[in-house]
């Protein structure tokens, strides 16, 4: 037994002092690279060195010439000192060592939000020329999001030392003069693009703020691309806005999956620039186990100069098959809009008639219902987080909602709906980009009815509170609670999420979450039980979308309910296409 023991050390060590020999590698008939790690030079790079006959004037290649080639591709790749043994047909050219990057100082304007253990990635990485500018864009970048709008950023290294210095001159803090739109989409009235500005014109200068605006011209459709060019004048930044104008029409297809509603399918259809105002409309199509959906929705822009008020109508057709219930809805909602930005805060507010049919094939309140109800709906979303949208980083979401229909109005019951929900996100450790992502959501809904009333027993469904599954209190499935029979009129929920990104390898996100939640069988009234979940997952942003994975544990305290019975466990899920 000690004798294979020794054998095995010796074998080990002997493998590991053959990978520390340096190998040799031909770079061409008359250059040999010697190093320990493989360097590969690329074909156009070995004809520079080289030379090439199918090159004219390249075919020879002064010695001094190649050599100088030979350094400036290896400093490429982070070796500086190499040395090189001349040979009467042949040099040998040994590598040396790569230069890391051991320390960051800056020099010039001094701030203390650029710090370098706030710069991952930066220490310790190999110290090439491209890395120097990297770390400028990184620098500039940081510098123009906090208003200085035209800073100079130089990034000098030592190689010997692995010494980083980066020079700044910030200049001043700018505010935003004006906008100069150039070739705006000529069949759009001057003006209609400042409806997607999350910046203010007089207001501090923000780098972020004018990739949001171009993103959501974008992704609204109305133009294929907009970028904005920063003047700084002496007295402020004039922006010169840039657009391509493409077609106003989009289709989108898309796909993706989870455990809780199988195979799921989306078809999209956009007309984007309807008219001189660019009124929009949508087709969508949705299809899963669980929900079918059908939405055409327009943004009809009628005020004669632009403007962010809009009548935003929409006639949505959905069946929904969950555990508890199945029913039908046809619903057209028909509200004056208008949306607004500040410095750092967005806002969407509609408010409106709307006009509702509902039938319930399974579940609590069977049969059919009909209301015209007043709906009003209100977001607001940080700048930041709709910055971040699709890897959340920073930042809040609030969404309420509320609807009121009475008998009088030709419904089939009284009642009154109200319902809140969000999400914030913060860096804990605030470094760039981030490693620690700390997330809290939660909402709460309350249906106001009488409950010894007729209006009661007519309610459908979506008048009724329910919870589990993975957009509330994940250890539980979805919308398993309250255990059937029993009705809730009320829920809250809230659950926290710690994630940790971009340090394992392909991007891979461990998570652990909690999440909890009560119910009320009465309006504004919780009961117990306590609903609450603790779990861990992964997550994934591949190329082609987020992969999403977790685990929790459902738990019942102070269950004061027989009808809960056997609730809770293990719940597992899986997600293609979901997000925090």
């Amino acid at each position: 037994m000690k004798r294979a023991i020794f054998y095995s050390i010796f074998i080990l060590s002997m493998l590991l002092s053959q990978g520390a020999v340096a190998s040799e590698f031909s770079i061409c008939q008359k250059y040999k690279l010697e190093n320990e790690k493989i360097i590969r030079f690329t074909t156009t790079e070995k004809k520079l060195i080289c030379g090439s006959e199918d090159l004219d004037g390249w075919e020879e290649i002064p010695e001094d010439q190649s050599e100088f080639f030979i350094k400036s591709f290896l400093q490429d790749r982070g070796y500086y000192f190499p040395q090189f043994s001349r040979g009467d047909d042949l040099t040998i050219v040994n590598a040396g060592d790569q230069t890391h990057i051991k320390r960051f100082k800056t020099t010039g304007d001094k701030f203390r939000f650029i710090k370098s253990r706030k710069f991952r990635g930066m220490i310790r990485a190999i110290l090439t020329p491209s890395k120097l500018t990297e770390i400028e864009g990184r620098v500039a970048d940081l510098l123009q999001e906090k208003g200085y709008a035209c800073p100079k950023v130089n990034a000098t290294a030592d190689a010997r030392t692995g010494v980083v210095t980066v020079n700044i001159a910030a200049g001043k803090l700018e505010k935003i003069k004006s906008v100069v739109e150039k070739k705006a989409p000529k069949e759009l009235k001057l003006g209609v693009l400042r409806r997607y500005d999350a910046f203010k014109i007089g207001k501090r200068y923000n780098k972020n703020l004018l990739s949001l605006t171009s993103r959501r011209a974008q992704d609204d459709g109305i133009v294929t691309s907009t970028y904005f060019l920063t003047d700084c004048e002496c007295d402020g930044v004039v922006l010169e806005q840039n657009t391509i104008a493409g077609k106003p029409r989009l289709f989108i297809v898309g796909f993706g999956a989870s455990t809780e509603e199988y195979g799921i399918g989306k078809l999209s259809w956009k007309h984007s620039r309807m008219g001189k105002l660019g009124s929009s409309i949508r087709f969508l199509l949705y299809g899963s186990y669980r929900l079918q959906r059908f939405l055409t929705k327009g943004n009809i822009y009628f005020l004669s100069d632009p403007s962010r008020w809009h009548i935003a109508p929409e006639l949505e057709v959905k069946r929904e098959n969950e555990r508890q219930y199945e029913m039908l809805t046809g619903r057209i909602y028909v509200p004056p809009a208008v949306t607004h930005d500040w410095q750092k805060v967005g806002l969407q507010f509609s408010f409106g008639p709307e006009f509702n049919y509902t039938h319930t094939f399974r579940g609590d309140n069977k049969g059919s219902t009909h209301f015209i109800a007043g709906a009003a709906r209100i977001r607001v979303m940080s700048h930041d987080f709709e910055f971040f949208k699709d890897e959340p980083k920073s930042g809040f979401r609030l969404d309420a909602f509320t609807n009121f229909t009475h008998k009088a109005t030709f419904s089939s019951f009284t009642a009154q709906r109200f319902k809140i929900g969000g999400v914030w996100v913060t860096d804990l450790a605030g470094f760039r980009p981030p490693m620690f992502l700390f997330g809290i959501r939660g909402g709460a809904s309350t249906t106001l009815v009488n409950s010894y009333s007729n209006s009661y027993n007519k309610l459908p469904p979506d008048y009724l509170s329910y919870l589990g599954g993975s957009h509330d209190v994940r250890g539980f499935a979805r919308e398993s609670l309250p255990k059937s029979p029993d009705k809730s009129l009320t829920s809250a929920y809230i659950g926290a999420e710690l994630r940790l990104a971009k340090v394992l390898p392909m991007n891979i996100q461990p998570i652990i979450f909690a999440d909890a939640g009560v119910l009320g069988e009465y309006s504004f009234n919780f009961d117990y039980p306590l609903y609450w979940s603790p779990g861990f997952g992964i997550r994934w942003p591949s190329p082609f979308g987020v992969f999403r994975a977790t685990a929790a544990r459902g738990y019942v305290v102070n269950n004061n309910k027989p009808n809960n019975q056997g609730v809770g466990g293990w719940t597992f899920f899986f997600s293609f296409g979901e997000e925090f």
